[in-house]
């Protein structure tokens, strides 16, 4: 029930929580492959609630033992009405 946290704890107005959901990791050597869709939920100051989804994938290459972040790519969804 935490998704419906925002909605339903009584939020401060401008309040934004964001969810990642059904991630897909891959990992390839020193390179990783993450992708996933990000909720992003958020109460305006006329308390009207709204969410917003994105699909994200991010490009990891691990560089000297550290991994870095080498490509982003984000893409807003429509969400199911049902």
């Amino acid at each position: 029930m935490d998704f419906h946290k925002t909605y339903f704890g009584s939020p401060a107005s401008g309040k934004r929580k964001s969810s990642v959901r059904a991630p897909h990791i891959r990992v390839l050597g020193d390179t990783a492959v993450v992708a996933y869709v990000r909720l992003v939920q958020s109460t305006t100051s006329d308390d009207q609630h709204s969410t917003t989804a994105f699909e994200e994938t991010r490009i990891w290459h691990k560089v000297e033992g550290s991994w870095k972040n080498v490509h982003y790519l984000t893409k807003m969804v429509p969400l199911s009405s049902h």
